[in-house]
């Protein structure tokens, strides 16, 4: 910038008075770094050390753990949403879905699909955790079926808006997934 005044010269004219002209102005550089939320999902099972696969009964209670991180560093995730895909012929155990923090929160239920909308906002470097438990009917022996050849794999997604509201950014959106056996 060469030179500038310290008002606008819409008002330098309007009003009579005289301003200083600064001249020899140096250059001014600005960086900005954009931070933007990150969503980072891990899906396991509720089991000792929360592995990815274990071993599950007919007719039994099992439990589903879901780790949603923001590995932001300044951006907060918004009116984070999380769905979760049971496997096939599994049912969700009513009451039993809690998140820290948070506490009991039910989902909306569509056929497989397990939904919480706006379950709160994740701050940068913070985290949520989902758990709830689901049980598998006798028509899961055959479908998915059993054994190491047959897993009955469990879906987890979340999503979040920014600051703004955009649910993404040119790089993609603000979403992470991940399953578990």
């Amino acid at each position: 910038v060469p030179r500038f005044w310290g008002v606008s010269a819409a008002e330098r004219g309007a009003n009579g008075f005289d301003y200083r002209q600064y001249t020899a102005v140096p250059d001014d550089t600005v960086t900005l770094t954009v931070d933007l939320p990150q969503l980072a999902v891990t899906k396991t099972t509720g089991g000792p050390g929360f592995p990815d696969s274990a071993v599950a009964q007919v007719g039994e209670s099992f439990p589903w753990r879901v780790v949603i991180a923001n590995t932001a560093t300044v951006a907060t995730a918004e009116s984070v949403d999380v769905r979760d895909v049971l496997p096939a012929n599994w049912e969700y155990v009513t009451g039993s879905a809690s998140f820290a923090p948070g506490g009991p929160d039910e989902p909306a239920i569509a056929g497989d699909e397990l939904t919480w909308e706006n379950v709160g906002n994740i701050a940068a470097g913070g985290q949520i955790v989902l758990t709830f438990r689901a049980r598998p009917t006798v028509a899961a022996v055959t479908d998915p079926g059993t054994g190491p050849g047959s897993p009955n794999v469990n879906t987890a997604d979340a999503s979040a808006v920014d600051a703004s509201g955009a649910s993404g950014s040119a790089d993609g959106p603000y979403a992470d997934d991940d399953d578990a056996r």
